[in-house]
């Protein structure tokens, strides 16, 4: 058996799985996750809340539902840039922060959802256009945040 050990167990409608806990037991695994992550939780929750209420901003302060989204994403593509890459060896941003900014603010602030809304409301030439433009930046802006990082030093080991 391809499985190994695993029992395989049959359930409701011709299924099989690998096993089947009671829902006290599904409760309490949960549980111990959330009391051994909680400030992980906590991290990638407030930096969401941050992200979402930083996103809601921009969509106050640009008239356009587009050029809203647009810099929104591209900003994202930008600080996600920079904090992958000054975080690559730990030394520099570390985990809780990748957790607060890149986990959390990142993608409550940027939006794909929107973006896609965006385009199914839009006419098809200038949805087409708003695509490629969004695509086209949004990786610019990554590749220039990590390309700012690396040409700092900034994200190079710090060696003591």
């Amino acid at each position: 058996d391809e499985d190994g050990d695993r029992q395989r167990l049959s359930v409701p409608g011709g299924h099989s799985t690998a096993s089947r806990k009671s829902t006290t037991e599904t409760v309490r695994d949960v549980v111990e996750l959330l009391q051994t992550h909680s400030r992980s939780l906590a991290l990638v929750a407030g930096g969401g809340g941050l992200g979402a209420a930083a996103r809601w901003g921009v969509e106050l302060g640009v008239p356009s539902t587009l050029g809203a989204t647009f810099a929104a994403n591209v900003a994202g593509c930008l600080l996600l840039g920079v904090v992958v890459t000054a975080g690559r060896t730990g030394s520099l941003v570390s985990e809780r922060a990748r957790l607060l900014l890149g986990t959390g603010f990142c993608s409550s602030f940027t939006t794909y959802s929107t973006f896609v809304l965006d385009i199914v409301q839009t006419r098809p030439t200038l949805a087409l256009a708003y695509i490629l433009a969004s695509y086209a930046v949004a990786f610019l802006a990554v590749g220039v945040a990590a390309a700012a990082v690396e040409w700092s030093g900034l994200g190079q080991e710090v060696r003591v």
